[in-house]
C-alpha cells in the first residue's frame, strides 16, 4: 500500500512538470518586463544601469534547471543538481562581486572549496 502511495506520488508529480515549466516562464517574462520598465525610467541598481541584471538571467535557469532534477529524482538532492548549481554559478558570482563592490580574488578559493565539498559529498552517490 505504501509503495503505490509512493509511486502515485511521483506520477502526479511528473505530470505537473510542464504546469512549472510554463509558471517559470511566466515569471521570467515578468522579471524581463519589470528590468525594461526600470531601465526606462532612469532607476539605478546598485549605481548602475538595470540593464546590468540582464547578465544574471542564467541564475534564473541554472535554478530552474537544478529544482527541475531535484523533483525528476525524488525530491532528494543529488549529485547531478549539486553539480548543475556549481558549474552554473561560478559565471554569475563573476558578474555579482564586482556589482556588489567585492573582491573578485576570493572567488576562486570559494570556487575551488565548494566544489570539493560537492565532490566528497556526492561522491558515492
Amino acid at each position: 500500500m505504501k509503495d503505490e502511495t509512493i509511486q502515485e506520488f511521483k506520477n502526479q508529480e511528473k505530470e505537473s512538470a510542464p504546469k512549472r515549466t510554463n509558471a517559470l516562464g511566466g515569471i521570467f517574462m515578468i522579471f524581463m518586463g519589470g528590468m525594461a520598465l526600470l531601465a526606462l525610467s532612469g532607476v539605478e541598481v546598485f549605481g548602475r544601469s538595470p540593464w546590468i541584471l540582464f547578465a544574471l538571467l542564467p541564475l534564473f535557469w541554472i535554478v530552474a534547471a537544478a529544482y527541475n532534477k531535484y523533483v525528476e529524482n525524488g525530491r532528494k538532492i543529488d549529485k547531478q543538481m549539486v553539480f548543475t548549481l556549481s558549474f552554473g554559478l561560478i559565471p554569475v558570482a563573476y558578474i555579482l562581486f564586482p556589482m556588489l563592490e567585492l573582491s573578485v580574488n576570493v572567488l576562486w578559493p570559494m570556487t575551488m572549496i565548494f566544489i570539493g565539498l560537492g565532490i566528497i559529498l556526492f561522491r558515492d552517490r
